[in-house]
């Protein structure tokens, strides 16, 4: 034997975590006063058109102003290029619906806030108090571990066929 001898490595047992969302509010109310408005860093107007990411909780604008389109399309695609893989998960404000978007596309899902009766309310029409649903939390949840939005998801729209915006209100 050598004067080194032998030397037995040792390695920790890797642990991996599963991605998580953001922590959301219990009622609705909270999550859109803290984020209804977003003020553009580039031209400084402020847009009520928000979408807020489930995954790292960055705020998007949905209808780009002129201006500053080239700015917040690249921003948005760097925002993909993170968050994105397999699809961003992102909470549409002004109408309760999660939006999942892909490189290419974008679709729109159900809400993760229902009603007492457990009623989505689109658009915010009905003035009830919404609270977070975790049944559906879970289910999307589920859907974006296993990439498996395809089989939720109708209607796939492309960015390139809306003209104004990326995210034009569907309902």
């Amino acid at each position: 034997m050598d004067k080194l001898g032998t030397h037995i490595l040792c390695l920790k047992r890797p642990h991996f975590y599963s991605p998580i969302f953001i922590d959301l509010p219990t009622k609705y109310d909270d999550i859109f006063h803290m984020h209804n408005e977003y003020r553009c860093e580039h031209c400084k107007k402020v847009s009520s058109n928000t979408l807020l990411c489930l995954i790292c909780g960055e705020l998007h604008i949905k209808r780009w102003f002129p201006p500053c389109c080239v700015y917040q399309r690249q921003r948005y695609i760097q925002h993909l290029a993170k968050c994105g893989h397999p699809a961003a998960i992102m909470l549409d404000i002004q109408t309760t619906l999660i939006a999942i978007c892909l490189t290419d596309t974008y679709g729109y899902w159900h809400s993760l806030y229902l009603d007492q009766h457990g009623e989505e309310d689109p658009k915010l029409k009905r003035g009830k108090t919404l609270l977070l649903n975790l049944n559906r939390l879970a289910v999307l949840r589920t859907l974006w571990l296993t990439a498996t939005f395809d089989y939720q998801i109708q209607n796939w729209l492309s960015y390139t066929s809306l003209m104004i915006s990326h995210f034009d209100v569907l309902l």
